[in-house]
């Protein structure tokens, strides 16, 4: 395992993002049709159904709003529904809030993610676990284990700091 280094990072940066019509397609295509339409309305299923004719729109929407800069107001619009999570139900500290967004600004994202996701990756560490596809805590764990058994075979002193944020978590 290495330690993190103080040198500055090469400067890179993500000038531009363009979307292709087939990028929006394919994500149209494994959008979950089972989800919950948003404010506007639009079902995921009809979306699905409808990908061949309306990834070319959308796409021209999607590539408009990025080079505008400008995310449209009925995009940031959810219907926010409380889901029960443990102990008494009629307590409201026991319920967490889901916000039921727009199917075509959660594509959106999607398309986005794709793109930032190709970018960091080779900006991150290999031992990045978190919202890595293919990847876990499972891996990270091995990845100690075998760090932390050739560390003790070799003689060597481990020092190694925890932190727990659980709670940190559910209060965001």
């Amino acid at each position: 395992m290495s330690v993190p280094t103080d040198e500055t990072p090469p400067v890179t940066c993500l000038d531009n993002i363009i979307l292709q019509e087939h990028e929006v397609k394919v994500i149209l295509q494994i959008t979950n049709v089972n989800k919950a339409s948003g404010p506007d309305g639009i079902s995921p299923r009809l979306l699905k159904i409808a990908s061949d004719i309306v990834a070319k729109p959308l796409c021209y929407i999607f590539n408009l709003s990025l080079a505008k800069m400008y995310y449209p107001l009925a995009w940031k619009l959810a219907n926010v529904i409380p889901v029960f999570k443990k102990d008494e139900r009629n307590y409201i500290g026991n319920y967490r809030p889901i916000s039921l967004l727009s199917v075509i600004s959660k594509t959106f994202e999607r398309c986005i993610y794709k793109h930032i996701m190709n970018f960091i990756r080779d900006l991150l560490s290999e031992h990045q676990s978190g919202f890595m596809l293919k990847d876990s805590t499972r891996n990270q764990l091995l990845y100690l284990t075998h760090v932390f058994s050739k560390a003790l075979d070799e003689g060597k002193d481990i020092r190694i700091v925890f932190f727990d944020i659980s709670k940190a978590i559910d209060c965001v």
